[in-house]
């Protein structure tokens, strides 16, 4: 097998949601999961979430040793996938608040949306972009500070996304809902697509460039912000669920360039993972550049 970031054949293996390969018996109760999710309550979400993720996530993942990409071998097919996220995750979120969102006020407040920006803002005039794309767009906080930054009306924001509790607030906030999950059908040609933690969850990331280059207009922008797993991820014992694709700066960079595209700026922000794990949390002062941090932010231009 070659990586198909960068074609190399060499790559070492670990195990997924299990990188030390410990034996514990917190690692047996939560391999056992599965087995008792019938039996788990809803009120019990977190623990809900995990054992379904357990039942659906599971095997190897491939580390290449010259890029740094990995990704799970043996993944779960897009309607086990569909199952998750719907049974997991937007059942597990979906009893977020609606009320601040459709009032147009925390996008102001979203401080990971306004640095995402400020680096859009240093490469491109960002009062010629007309037609934005979100994909994986929960509230769109990113896709909406810009229009409010521009204050210009008349910019069109469109978004895929599978969570259903959105689509009022979309309807309220003028955003165009494409589809559920991208790609799918569309004419659209856009000036700026903003991903944003949602690139590690694709199948297929060759196909997956190459749809988001399919919809941009020639000398359009995409924005790309993933967790960066260069520096302590393998070390520690971390959850991979439900990640399907392990990304560094070199690997996500050299997967976008050879699908047409030129990096504009690529780098790591936040805080490491090592610091995460003795208890520090993301926020506004911690979010910037570091040499550690455990999140890539990348800015893509289309030939």
């Amino acid at each position: 097998m070659t990586c198909f970031v960068c074609g190399n054949k060499k790559y070492k293996e670990v195990n997924y949601n299990n990188h030390l390969n410990k034996k514990s018996l917190k690692a047996i109760a939560k391999g056992l999961l599965p087995l008792f999710e019938k039996f788990i309550p809803r009120s019990m979400n977190n623990i809900k979430k995990l054992a379904l993720g357990r039942r659906y996530f599971h095997g190897t993942i491939r580390v290449c040793e010259i890029c740094g990409h990995g990704y799970l071998v043996n993944p779960p097919n897009s309607c086990i996938l569909t199952k998750y996220y719907k049974e997991a995750y937007w059942f597990h979120r979906s009893d977020i608040k609606q009320t601040d969102f459709a009032k147009n006020i925390n996008f102001l407040s979203d401080y990971r949306a306004k640095q995402q920006i400020e680096i859009l803002k240093k490469f491109c005039d960002i009062s010629k972009i007309k037609k934005i794309l979100e994909i994986g767009a929960g509230p769109a906080n990113a896709s909406l500070l810009l229009r409010h930054l521009t204050a210009d009306s008349n910019i069109n924001l469109f978004v895929y996304e599978p969570g259903a509790q959105w689509e009022s607030y979309y309807g309220a906030n003028n955003i165009v809902k494409i589809a559920d999950y991208f790609p799918s059908e569309t004419s659209i040609k856009f000036d700026y697509i903003h991903t944003s933690h949602w690139l590690e969850h694709t199948n297929n990331l060759d196909k997956t460039i190459l749809e988001i280059s399919n919809l941009l207009n020639t000398g359009a922008k995409v924005f790309v912000e993933v967790p960066n797993e260069e520096f302590y991820y393998w070390d520690l014992q971390i959850e991979d669920t439900p990640h399907l694709q392990f990304f560094t700066v070199k690997s996500l960079v050299m997967a976008f360039e050879k699908h047409g595209f030129n990096c504009l700026t690529s780098a790591n922000y936040g805080i490491s993972y090592l610091d995460r794990k003795n208890g520090q949390t993301p926020n506004e002062d911690n979010g910037n550049l570091s040499p550690n941090g455990f999140w890539i932010r990348a800015l893509f231009e289309k030939k």
